[in-house]
């Protein structure tokens, strides 16, 4: 009898504890925006939820748990009470082998739940986050998501790809992105987009995906061009943890880089849930790279393989730390290590079974690019490693006088050179790659065998005068003469046509209004004031005299709400203003209406920037106080009182304002609706 009472006793207590303190280990983590945080295991209790974490990062380096770390269930927010192995809101330096195990106490979540999100951070974009931890048991991985279309779910082509040649035709092309895995609201909806021809980098800016995580985005280009595209899921526009990780430790910033031709219309795919996929590889000591992302067009195999290389092959694998060489070697001794590491790796490269032909090129041209840095540039390499490695903290030009690196003669930087061994055979990935090994390639005797790199050279001024000023000067058509390669005259050429056709275009289309005289408050009246009785957005621009490409995309990314408020009754004012020599300039007014052509909903002003000013003043008292870019909207109600919204597309980064996943143009409407209705 009495063991009958202990088997039940003993049937009780596994029940209870399986049903009120549940264990899951190595959870499936379905994406992330940092590589810094893993949850390796996650215990339910009806009393607290129990989340270890390994924390990954560079040796000696620092990582900050939050006070404000907490998880996200059903919309609904649990914030950390306790973390063992670190201290919130502290710095904690990472350990020699790059790895710390920690354990944060939460709240117990309700039962029932399937998957849980951590968010480490005080406000909810901005911060390092792991969406979809699985409280099922899930372990399985699929090998593409579920909203990938069929056409794209192919194997990676194994055999001899041909490399489409460079185009240098000048089209508009349209990119229409979609990530996969998008969630409304908690991931970040802003994307950096950076546009790179033959000649230079075209622009960079910021966009934002709908709710859905799509975006149709449009923009001419001159020529074959590279875009690179940064998902801010991370920290800010200047972090982008998105990367995998190379022996446990964060590697190199991680982009998405396609190709594309003028012209094209084009489908690009990312799945964020293969940042979930690194993080599971990395426990089982497995480092992949494959970003997930898949495009239609011309070179849809090249972008393919591009991003999925099954690892990178460095010769420094972890530059951050700067300690790939020794500041204190002597010149011989740099030479010596430096070429012998090139080599190796270009070695391991030609030799690997598991790279295809096309990735090992695309990996021989990363290599390049990696060693040009080295190569012509020692000095800067040492002095680096100094001052950045081992804590010192110096300036680089402040190095002490006990310091003293070696000397490095320009015979003997040629001589690494060579070692390259590079002949004039380039492919689309040798003349869209870093400038810097464009650098080499015209490096004194060299450079005969890159007639090519030379013509860029001699077009990039006369480049920059088209996009810039939509002219040439006299030092620009004397560099066009230099130009051998018929190709780059062309699309030099092509560009000036399509520039002017548009100059012409704009100045039929778009009317400036005339620009009022007086005080601010005359100024701003004569705009306003006819307009009583309705809702007015007073856009705010200025113009640079820079490239337009830009502010070219941030008109059309308002044009639907611009058109939609219109019909209702509000009232668009783009005040544009700039300085007296850039009025008077008839390439800037071009450039000006070159932009306000994007839209026909509203009237257009450009004042001299000292009056613009004092308008903003006028109705912005805090303006001139106020930290940080200038609102871009200024609301007029119906009554005639202005007041600012400062909508912009990045956030607030001096408050600690962001926007939360909302996007700029939401925001807007919301406000334009309230007005309406009053």
């Amino acid at each position: 009898m009495k063991k009958l009472i202990h088997f039940c006793l003993l049937v009780v207590l596994v029940t209870s504890c399986s049903t009120d303190h549940r264990i899951i280990d190595n959870p499936y983590i379905e994406s992330a925006t940092s590589q810094i945080y893993d949850v390796t295991r996650v215990e339910l209790t009806d009393t607290a939820t129990i989340v270890h974490l390994e924390a990954h990062y560079l040796p000696g380096w620092w990582i900050m748990p939050l006070r404000a770390m907490c998880l996200r269930v059903d919309g609904e927010k649990y914030t950390a009470t306790r973390l063992e192995g670190a201290n919130f809101d502290e710095r904690f330096w990472m350990h020699p082998d790059g790895n710390a195990p920690m354990i944060a106490t939460f709240p117990p979540i309700p039962k029932g739940a399937k998957a849980m999100d951590l968010f480490n951070g005080y406000y909810e974009i901005g911060t390092e986050r792991l969406f979809g931890i699985d409280l099922t048991g899930r372990k399985r991985t699929p090998k593409y998501h579920k909203d990938l279309p069929r056409k794209f779910r192919k194997p990676i082509d194994k055999g001899e790809v041909e490399l489409p040649e460079l185009s240098y035709k000048v089209g508009e092309s349209e990119m229409r992105l979609h990530l996969l895995g998008y969630r409304d609201s908690l991931m970040d909806n802003r994307v950096e987009i950076v546009v790179k021809n033959i000649f230079d980098y075209q622009g960079t800016f910021y966009s934002t995906v709908d709710t859905e995580g799509n975006l149709s985005f449009r923009m001419p280009l001159y020529g074959t061009s590279l875009i690179q595209i940064g998902y801010l899921g991370a920290y800010n526009e200047y972090h982008f943890y998105i990367g995998a990780s190379h022996n446990n430790l964060p590697a190199h910033e991680q982009l998405y880089y396609f190709y594309i031709d003028p012209g094209e219309v084009i489908d690009v795919y990312i799945d964020l849930t293969k940042r979930g996929e690194w993080l599971r590889n990395r426990r089982n000591g497995v480092y992949t790279y494959d970003k997930g992302l898949y495009t239609s067009g011309r070179y849809a195999e090249v972008n393919r393989q591009m991003n999925s290389l099954p690892y990178q092959v460095l010769m420094d694998p972890l530059s951050p730390l700067n300690n790939f060489v020794d500041y204190r070697v002597s010149t011989e001794e740099y030479i010596a290590h430096v070429t012998k590491c090139y080599h190796d790796c270009r070695d391991s490269i030609a030799s690997a079974k598991d790279l295809t032909p096309l990735q090992k090129r695309i990996s021989t041209v990363q290599l390049n690019e990696e060693y040009v840095s080295y190569a012509t540039n020692p000095e800067g390499v040492l002095r680096g490693n100094f001052c950045n490695g081992g804590g010192r903290n110096y300036r680089l030009h402040q190095l002490p006088d006990s310091v003293k690196l070696a000397e490095f003669r320009l015979e003997q930087k040629r001589g690494m050179v060579r070692e390259m061994g590079l002949t004039g055979d380039l492919s689309i990935l040798e003349q869209l790659a870093d400038k810097a090994l464009a650098i080499v390639c015209t490096f004194d005797e060299v450079g005969y065998k890159f007639d090519f790199y030379n013509d860029v050279a001699h077009a990039r001024r006369p480049y920059r005068m088209i996009i810039q000023h939509k002219q040439l000067d006299s030092v620009s058509v004397e560099s066009i003469k230099e130009i051998k390669t018929k190709e780059v005259v062309t699309l030099l050429n092509d560009m000036i046509t399509e520039d002017q056709k548009q100059v012409v275009e704009a100045a039929e289309r778009v009317v400036f209004e005339p620009t009022p005289q007086g005080e601010a408050k005359e100024v701003f009246d004569a705009i306003v004031a006819r307009h009583k009785g309705k809702v007015v957005v007073l856009r705010n621009w200025y113009y640079s005299g820079f490239s337009d490409f830009p502010s070219l995309h941030e008109v059309r990314r308002e044009a639907d709400l611009r058109r939609e408020t219109s019909e209702q009754g509000v009232v668009w004012v783009d005040l544009t203003y700039a300085y007296p020599n850039e009025m008077k300039d008839p390439s800037i007014l071009a450039g000006i209406k070159r932009i306000m052509m994007e839209t026909t909903d509203g009237l257009h002003y450009i004042l001299h920037h000292g009056h613009a000013l004092d308008i903003f003043l006028l109705i912005d008292k805090e303006s001139e106080h106020r930290r940080g870019p200038m609102p871009q909207y200024y609301i007029v109600d119906k009554q005639g009182n202005a007041e600012p919204q400062a909508i912009n597309i990045y956030g607030d980064r001096y408050t600690g304002e962001d926007y939360n996943g909302v996007r700029d143009t939401d925001r807007l409407r919301r406000i334009i609706e309230e007005k309406l209705n009053e």
